[in-house]
């Protein structure tokens, strides 16, 4: 028989998707493939063969399936899709204050090779300013829009209008993960005293060590073969890029990660001002959209300074 996933973990990107995965595959009545299903994006979407969901659960006996990919909140293609496709499916959220989501994801790309290096002060003002990297760099965009949680939910809100659609903050994460990862287990129907064993975990941690991430992106951008517009990585560049990449990344983990200290920066009091209020309007309609207080990410500019 074939068959569709029954839930979909939809981002948000940088906000503990993976941590989510890691539980969700802990649990023996839950099957996921490792990694990030992109099915509902473009291009994949129209280039997709019509049993592309039964090749991937072939042979899975766990009565729960489910995929996740994080950039799926932001991707304005993919709600339509999804509502079209897996109508009675379970999308599973984790938000995240969207100025340290910009942030880490700010890292996260250069460290994949899609930005350049620069500090964030630049950077990110780049962005805000609509100028420099965002006009060069076509990812770019996606630093600080998949941030805008309320006008990408909107979109799924025939799932939220039948309580389909379960959004955790990362702060409840933060202080209780095995009650999150019990509340989601209890969400899809499956038994939610399961404690998983990846609870205290913290996979995809984000380099801000400035050694490390010039290192780390020089190898991505030697080893990884990106498609022509930028916009992907497709795989390793050959053999002997793989067993580099995956050489250096060993080496990165177990010599350099121990050896430098990976400390968040701290954002201009000026610059993180202005991705406060680059996001107060969405973040008081969400809000009200998924009825929590919200006014904690307001307030973060105190909090960073003190």
């Amino acid at each position: 028989m074939s068959r569709k996933p029954d839930f979909v973990v939809i981002g948000a990107q940088k906000s503990a998707s993976t941590f989510i995965q890691f539980c969700l595959t802990d649990h023996p009545e839950i099957w996921m493939p490792w990694g990030e299903t992109s099915y509902f994006e473009d291009p994949d979407y129209n280039d997709a063969p019509p049993d592309a969901f039964e090749r991937l659960f072939a042979g899975r006996s766990e009565p729960v399936l489910g995929i996740k990919r994080p950039q799926y909140i932001g991707r304005a293609e993919v709600p339509e899709r999804r509502c079209f496709d897996l109508p009675e499916a379970r999308l599973i959220a984790v938000l995240r204050n969207p100025v340290d989501r910009a942030l880490s994801a700010y890292y996260h790309y250069i460290r994949s090779g899609f930005l350049p290096f620069l500090p964030p002060e630049d950077g990110l003002a780049q962005l805000l300013d609509g100028r420099g990297i965002h006009d060069t760099c076509p990812r770019a965009w996606e630093v600080l829009e998949f941030g805008r949680y309320h006008r990408h939910l909107l979109g799924y809100k025939h799932y939220i209008d039948a309580a389909r659609l379960k959004i955790l903050l990362h702060e409840d994460i933060e202080a209780d993960a095995i009650g999150s990862a019990q509340e989601i287990y209890s969400f899809l129907g499956v038994d939610p005293k399961f404690v998983p064993v990846h609870a205290t975990s913290r996979p995809q941690a984000v380099v801000y060590d400035a050694t490390r991430l010039r290192l780390l992106r020089r190898v991505s951008l030697a080893t990884i073969h990106y498609n022509e517009d930028g916009t992907r990585s497709n795989g390793y560049r050959g053999y002997l890029a793989k067993v580099g990449f995956n050489t250096w990344r060993m080496v990165d983990e177990m010599l350099l990660a121990r050896l430098t200290k990976n400390t968040k920066p701290r954002l201009a009091a000026e610059l993180r001002q202005r991705l406060t209020e680059f996001y107060n309007e969405d973040n008081n309609r969400l809000s009200g959209l998924i009825d929590r207080d919200l006014s904690a990410w307001q307030s973060a500019l105190k909090r960073d300074e003190t």
